[in-house]
């Protein structure tokens, strides 16, 4: 369902690649009219899924299907020796979660979640500008959204599983990638109306454990025509701004430096799949740690958990029976 996903599709859209036909891991997603010889002509499509996990010559899969799928599908993807690539969310729930946990403990294959925005080259230059030794940082990010309609997919309880697990995933990782420290509780609330889903219009606090704190303010009842994300960094007597992935902003001492794409916004989807590629190429690691995957996904439940119960909520690994790392 790769029209469908917010995000991978817009991708795949803009670079007018088709993905059953990329065949070279030089560089994903160009043109296969200046460059057919990247792209198997002869493509082939499946009635069973399973067809391409038992096939010797796949190396890797991406999937980009409706949400509740994801954790199954990267499961058996890595359990047949696949290098994955996985839209977000990793999972909808922590049972699924545990299953992908299982999989990859068991497997030597690469694993990569669909966070992109750590990717991009204004959120890169923001955390080295704003980051120096141990000192914890503050954060706050405004995402207006925008309105979907109840009956859309997003908001099904499988299919989608709301907004704060589908979409604040990329916020709370981007939190992770700020900080370089492990979350250890969340509180948060939400507007409660007819009209929205709980998790439509939500304000929740992640703790770190090096004492950063990081507010993600995500509503849907505002115009779209307004800018859609604000990111701001606060820490070692400086402060950077990402403007909507088109501007960054970075100050200290009274010296202020922009750095702006000028045409497009950047929130690191060309980096994200460059670097898969290439570390399946090279036989590197993927740049981020599957502990950092697993605790974005569980803050997602607890931010849930927190609105629905009015209260601070802890997080742990203990409770996935995961030895902390981090």
């Amino acid at each position: 369902d790769v029209e469908r996903s917010r995000g991978l599709g817009d991708v795949y859209k803009r670079q007018r690649c088709f993905p059953c036909g990329i065949k070279s891991t030089e560089y994903p997603c160009r043109n296969p009219k200046e460059h057919p010889e990247e792209y198997v002509a002869d493509t082939r499509c499946c009635e069973e899924i399973g067809c391409f996990f038992e096939d010797d010559d796949i190396d890797a899969v991406i999937i980009a299907t409706r949400h509740g799928t994801h954790a199954k599908i990267a499961s058996t993807s890595l359990l047949h020796g696949k290098d994955t690539f996985v839209e977000k969310p990793l999972a909808i729930n922590t049972t699924q979660l545990k299953t992908v946990i299982d999989a990859y403990n068991k497997t030597n294959a690469r694993l990569m979640v669909g966070f992109n925005r750590r990717f991009s080259p204004f959120s890169i230059k923001a955390k080295n500008f704003i980051r120096g030794g141990n000192e914890p940082i503050t954060i706050n990010m405004r995402i207006n959204a925008g309105y979907i309609p109840r009956e859309h997919w997003v908001h099904d309880s499988f299919e989608g599983a709301g907004r704060v697990i589908g979409e604040v995933c990329h916020f709370v990782d981007l939190a992770l990638y700020f900080t370089d420290s492990r979350p250890i509780s969340v509180y948060a609330s939400s507007i409660s109306n007819e009209n929205y889903a709980i998790d439509d219009n939500i304000a929740a606090v992640v703790n770190f454990e090096n004492t950063s704190i990081a507010n993600i303010f995500y509503v849907s009842n505002g115009d779209k025509a307004f800018s859609r994300e604000r990111i701001e960094l606060f820490g070692n007597r400086g402060v950077c701004v990402i403007d909507n992935f088109r501007k960054l902003i970075c100050t200290r001492g009274g010296v202020k430096k922009t750095d702006k794409k000028r045409f497009s916004i950047d929130r690191g989807h060309e980096n994200e799949f460059k670097i898969f590629f290439e570390s399946i190429k090279n036989g590197k690691d993927i740049p981020v740690s599957f502990d950092d995957y697993v605790l974005t996904t569980l803050v997602t439940f607890k931010i849930n958990e927190s609105i629905r119960k009015g209260k601070l909520v802890n997080v742990s690994l203990d409770e996935l029976n995961m030895r902390e790392q981090i």
